[in-house]
């Protein structure tokens, strides 16, 4: 992780003392976020231990974003969330056995503004993102013991930006991913597939997976300077 920061830092220094056309709008370049991300609980617990099809996860994740060209920007994110997991095969509606599952950590993200839809331009309009998330997440339980790991989360995000007053900017997305561990099956009794499970924590990461695997972003910025 610090590797990442030092890379984005030394992006920051050069692209803001280069003299490529003007960027940013009425002059400024740098955003700070506060973004929501909502991922569906349809077969897994969500942090409240129920699942089904109105039942969801959030992930929080405040960050600042740089302009280093007329469509493109760069960005840092802390990312934080609670949800709770099924240590079995065995889901039932809600239990008193699912533990908690703390996840943090942090990311990079890239974003490019694209016109097919609209004339867009950094910080607005219609842009895609790939953002890449080093990911720590721990469990305590009295019944199955305490547990903690760490993965790499990746998603993919299709969105659009509002910018009001020039300053204010709202942000809406959706975004595709997942985690490196990979994941397995458990519906209606098929037999699991992929990552096969040898206890709490192969499930804890199937959980993480289905976290980063499908979300809707909303969030809000600000442009500062």
């Amino acid at each position: 992780m610090k590797k990442w920061i030092i890379l984005i830092t030394i992006i920051v220094l050069f692209t803001a003392t280069s003299n490529a056309q003007k960027v940013g709008h009425l002059g400024k370049r740098f955003l700070v976020n506060f973004d929501c991300t909502f991922s569906p609980s349809y077969f897994q617990p969500d942090f409240n231990g129920y699942h089904g099809y109105f039942q969801f996860n959030y992930r929080v994740n405040p960050g600042i974003e740089f302009i280093f060209s007329r469509k493109r920007t760069i960005g840092v994110t802390y990312t934080f969330s609670k949800t709770q997991f099924c240590p079995s095969l065995n889901l039932f509606q809600h239990s008193i056995l699912y533990p908690d599952l703390f996840i943090q950590g942090f990311g990079i993200n890239y974003k490019k503004y694209i016109d097919y839809y609209s004339k867009s331009k950094a910080p607005y309009g219609t842009y895609i993102m790939l953002s890449v998330n080093r990911i720590y997440y721990n469990y305590y339980s009295d019944i199955i013991g305490n547990g903690k790991g760490k993965t790499v989360a990746l998603q993919l995000e299709l969105g659009y930006n509002y910018l009001l007053f020039d300053r204010l900017r709202l942000s809406w997305g959706v975004a595709i991913g997942g985690t490196i561990d990979g994941f397995f099956v458990n519906l209606d009794g098929v037999v699991p597939v992929g990552l096969n499970p040898d206890g709490p924590d192969s499930f804890a990461k199937n959980r993480l997976f289905g976290t980063y695997f499908f979300g809707t972003k909303i969030g809000i910025g600000f442009l500062a300077f």
